[in-house]
C-alpha cells in the first residue's frame, strides 16, 4: 500500500463545472474517533466496515439511478463487481488504473459514488483519494475503499483521509449492495 508514483498523470479536473482551488498541501490524517478504530477491529469477522461519519456536500440527486465509478486492477474483479451493480440498477463505469481514472472522470455525468481499490498498476489509491477530497468539484463524492488490507492501521489511514466506507476483499456480493446502499443513503 505504499506505492507512489508521482510520475502518473491524474488531472481529471478539466471537465468539471468547479474551479480548481491553488494547489495545497496533501491532506494530513485526521484523529477518528474511537468508536472507527475499535470498529476496525471487526473486519474480518464481518466481512466490511462501512463508515459514514465524514460530512459532505449534499449533491442534487438525479432522477436516473445512481453511477458507481469501480477503479480495480484485477479484471476478473472489476467484472464482478459491475456486473453485480448493473444487476442492482446502478450505471457502471470502470477503471483498471491512474490512466484510466482520468478517462473515466472525464466521462459525464460525474460518479455518485466511487469503488476504489488501493492497489493500482500505475499510482497508489490513496494518491487518487487525496486528490478527489482536494478539489472543489469532486469532494463531495462519496468514496468507498475496496481493499485486500483489511489491518486497522489500512482502514485507519483511508479514513482520515477522507473515505466515507471501506470494505475488505474478499467480500459477498450482497456485503457489497449492502454498503452502497448504505453510502448512498437508499
Amino acid at each position: 500500500m505504499s506505492k507512489l508514483d508521482t510520475t502518473t498523470n491524474l488531472d481529471f479536473t478539466a471537465l468539471l463545472t468547479a474551479e480548481p482551488k491553488a494547489p495545497q498541501a496533501p491532506a494530513l490524517p485526521v484523529k477518528l474517533p474511537e468508536e472507527i478504530v475499535i470498529g476496525a477491529r471487526a473486519l474480518k469477522k464481518g466481512g466490511y466496515f462501512v463508515n459514514i461519519t465524514n460530512p459532505r456536500l449534499k449533491r442534487i440527486p438525479r432522477p436516473a439511478s445512481p453511477t458507481i465509478l469501480i477503479i480495480e486492477d484485477e479484471p476478473d474483479t472489476l467484472a464482478l463487481i459491475g456486473r453485480v451493480l448493473d444487476k442492482e440498477g446502478y450505471r457502471t463505469r470502470k477503471a483498471a488504473s491512474g490512466a484510466t481514472f482520468v478517462t473515466a472522470m472525464k466521462q459525464a455525468p460525474i460518479p455518485d459514488l466511487i469503488l476504489l481499490d488501493l492497489e493500482l498498476p500505475d499510482v497508489s489509491g490513496l494518491v487518487i483519494l487525496t486528490k478527489l477530497r482536494a478539489h472543489a468539484g469532486t469532494k463531495a463524492i462519496p468514496i468507498v475503499v475496496l481493499s485486500a488490507h483489511s489491518e486497522p492501521k489500512a482502514v485507519y489511514k483511508c479514513m482520515s483521509l477522507g473515505a466515507d466506507g471501506y470494505i475488505s476483499k474478499p467480500t459477498r456480493a450482497t456485503t457489497l449492495v449492502q454498503a452502497v446502499r448504505a453510502v448512498l443513503g437508499g
